[in-house]
Order: C-alpha cells, then sequence, then structure tokens
C-alpha cells in the first residue's frame, strides 16, 4: 500500500484509489483487524498497479512475517512523509522556495477558515508564479495582486492574495469559475458568512422573503426564522396561521424543513422567485444599517461593510467606500490626501450610499 503521485498545480482532489490505500496501510498496522486490512489491500495496489505494496500486503497475513511487513510498511509511509515535507518548501531542483506572499503574515479577511479562503497552504509556494496588478484603493494606498489559474476539489478557477505592504496578506480565496481579471474577486456566487439580526428593531423592513433568500444564501443561520417569526407573533398575538405557529418550535427541524415553512407562509412560490433581488437588497441594507449602528469607530465600519461587500457577491454599487477598490471618479486623488481625509471621504460615500438605499426601500414599501 501507498500514495500516489502529485497533481496538477493547485489540484486538492487526490486519486481516491490512492487514499483508500494509505488509509488501508495505516489500519493494518493495528492488532486485531490488520489482517483484514491486509486482505482489503491486496486488490487496492493491484489496481494501482503498484506490485511492491501488494506484496508486502500478502506477506503481512503471514505470521511472524507480517511484523517484518509492518516495518517496512512503516519505513515507506516515513519515506512518502519526508519526500512531502520536502516537496512542500522546495522546487523540483532543490532550491528553497521564497515570494512576497510567503513572507508575509496573514491579516483580516485572510484569516478566514472556510474552504475558499482556507485553502492548502501549499498553493502560497505558486504566488511567484502568478500574474501582479497594482492596486490604488480609495484610501490611496497600493497593494499588490497576485492571480493565478488552479483547481480546488476538482473545480477550476483562480486562485488570489492581496499584498498590503504595511499589514501583510489582506486577502486569499479561490475564486471558482473565476478568469484572472486585475480585479480582486472577479467571480464568486457563495456566500458564507453568517449575520445575526436584531429583529427588535429591523422587523419592519423585512419580509417573509428576505429571510428566506437570506438562509437559502447562508448569509443568516435558520435560526434567524426563529427570532423572526417569534417579533412577528409577539406584534400579532391572534395569528393563526398554522406554519408561523409551526416555526416557533422550529429550531431542530433543520434548514430545509424551515425554508419549506416560509414557503408554505408565502404561499407563492413564482412571487418569492421574482423577489429574491429586492429581498436580498432589504437584507443587505439592514446589515449595513445594522453594522453603522454597532461600529466602535470609523474604522471597523468600513471593515464591516467590506464583508458585506464580499458576502453579497461583490455588487458594484458598493465599491465607492471599500478602501482596496479604485477611485470611480477622475475628480479625487487619494495620494494627495491624508489618511483621514481618505477615511472621511469613504465615511460619506457610504453615508450616501446609505441614503440612497432608504429612499428605494421607502419606494418599494
Amino acid at each position: 500500500m501507498g500514495g500516489g503521485n502529485a497533481g496538477d498545480f493547485g489540484s486538492t482532489k487526490g486519486s481516491a484509489v490512492d487514499a483508500i490505500s494509505d488509509l488501508l496501510t495505516a489500519v493494518s498496522l493495528i492488532p486485531g483487524i490488520d489482517t483484514f486490512a491486509d486482505l482489503a489491500a491486496i486488490p487496492v495496489d493491484l489496481l494501482r498497479g503498484d506490485f511492491v505494496s501488494a506484496g508486502i500486503d500478502v506477506l503481512g497475513i503471514v505470521p511472524v512475517i507480517g511484523e517484518v511487513a509492518d516495518t517496512t510498511k512503516l519505513a515507506r509511509m516515513a519515506d512518502k512523509a519526508a519526500d512531502a515535507a520536502k516537496v512542500a518548501g522546495r522546487t523540483s531542483k532543490g532550491k528553497k522556495i521564497s515570494n512576497a506572499i510567503l513572507k508575509s503574515n496573514r491579516v483580516g479577511k485572510a484569516t478566514k477558515t472556510d474552504a475558499h479562503h482556507a485553502f492548502p497552504n501549499i498553493i502560497d509556494n505558486y504566488a511567484g508564479k502568478a500574474q501582479t496588478f497594482s492596486l490604488k484603493g480609495a484610501d490611496g494606498k497600493r497593494r499588490t495582486l497576485y492571480q493565478i489559474k488552479g483547481s480546488l476539489n476538482g473545480k477550476n478557477g483562480i486562485f488570489e492574495w492581496i499584498l498590503d505592504n504595511e499589514r501583510g496578506v489582506t486577502h486569499r480565496r479561490f475564486i471558482p469559475n473565476g478568469k484572472i481579471t486585475g480585479r480582486p474577486n472577479s467571480r464568486l456566487r457563495e456566500i458564507l458568512l453568517m449575520y445575526e439580526i436584531n429583529f427588535e428593531e429591523y422587523t419592519n423592513l423585512l419580509s417573509w422573503s428576505s429571510i428566506y433568500w437570506g438562509i437559502k444564501k447562508g448569509i443568516i443561520e435558520p435560526e434567524s426564522a426563529i427570532l423572526y417569526t417569534d417579533k412577528i407573533v409577539e406584534r400579532n398575538p391572534n395569528i393563526a396561521n398554522p406554519e408561523i405557529i409551526e416555526l416557533l418550535i422550529a429550531d431542530t427541524q433543520g434548514q430545509d424543513t424551515i425554508l419549506s415553512l416560509i414557503k408554505k407562509i408565502i404561499a407563492n412560490e413564482k412571487m418569492l422567485k421574482n423577489e429574491e433581488k429586492t429581498s436580498l437588497r432589504k437584507l443587505r441594507y439592514v446589515l449595513l444599517l445594522d453594522v453603522k449602528r454597532k461600529a466602535k469607530n470609523k474604522q471597523e465600519l468600513l471593515e464591516k461593510a467590506e464583508d458585506i461587500y464580499a458576502d453579497f457577491d461583490y455588487p458594484s454599487d458598493m465599491e465607492s467606500f471599500i478602501s482596496y477598490m479604485p477611485v470611480r471618479s477622475d475628480d479625487y486623488d487619494a495620494s494627495i490626501h491624508t489618511d483621514e481625509e481618505n477615511e472621511e471621504r469613504l465615511i460619506s460615500e457610504f453615508d450616501i450610499f446609505m441614503d440612497s438605499e432608504r429612499a428605494w426601500l421607502e419606494q418599494v414599501e
């Protein structure tokens, strides 16, 4: 039994047969079930064409000789581990790999732990071969964007990093089906962060459709539907809708059940689909409003707004107050202003955006 060869750059989906072989190698060293593991491993290693490992499997079944076979397996596993450690940090010619991404610390959004942010560390080795682009943000600072094609879990796309010379790596993400464009987050439709909403304040600004799509897209937790329902019933104690009553006790029923109950409450699937964009826009406004009220300072407000910008698939109408995005107007040169002046400008753009969204919300209500 033993592992396979490394695949193309960025591919983290190894051979399933190799993975089974490695697992059986480890299990075959456990007394009591070792014989069964060796028997199971023989056809697996033959399928892989690894006749040496298959021979060791056969020897492992024979008493006494099996102990020698176990020692051989351990040695082969140790060799694989040592080889992997060497490959991770060196080129095929033995030269130590070094690039600006490897030398820098990860901060902020680059430390997120979901699958697309926390891709394998070894991929950072290839950042030195990525295309680089200079980004002049709305805060007047220049950063470097790195983009390189690759694949993650069988999906093609791009890996990208943003390097801030003052702070370190502030952005590190795999973009499924992404293209090298010179702009960060060129394509992303998987929303990963969860938010808590103070339904005491915002119930009137939301709707069942907003709750449905927020849960469906992964922006808010399924339990949010229960909290929202609680406020609805609190304001309408004589409500008799059975689905609404059932939602009050749905905390153990799972996301699918909760979404199904909301669909029944809305009772018009076509309308629900048509309201997707409007519902998510309302939810975005509520989240930004909540961030504004809770932020301890201007910097925290802008950082939280950037998170929402990312979670809603990087909408262009929010770019004016995102610090790392270029200024869209030629009338303002951020590089000749102080950090405080640039921050004030971003806050002003945020306020203008929120005023515009509130006016839109009043029209659709």
